[in-house]
């Protein structure tokens, strides 16, 4: 719909989002998705539509957002918690 969910000043580093809202499409009655999870080698399933990592190099923000997306919440938060890493899921 358009709205400004949060906005991010960011001095060094990256910034990735990894999302199930986009790059999607209808097989049947069911929606897909391109982020796949390894386990079910199907589109993820979890409570998590969209994250947005901050990490100090983009291939490692890109990683965390994508594994967020797949792990769901719980997991997310825990694993970026650990890492030292700001995000939002």
């Amino acid at each position: 719909d358009g709205s400004v969910l949060f906005t991010a000043r960011i001095r060094e580093g990256a910034l990735a989002a990894s999302s199930v809202g986009t790059r999607r499409w209808r097989s049947g009655d069911a929606w897909q998705h391109h982020l796949i999870n390894p386990r079910t080698l199907q589109p993820s399933e979890s409570d998590v539509r969209l994250a947005v990592v901050c990490a100090a190099e983009t291939w490692w923000a890109e990683t965390l957002a994508k594994v967020c997306v797949l792990a769901g919440s719980e997991v997310a938060n825990e694993l970026l918690s650990r890492h030292g890493i700001e995000g939002w899921v």
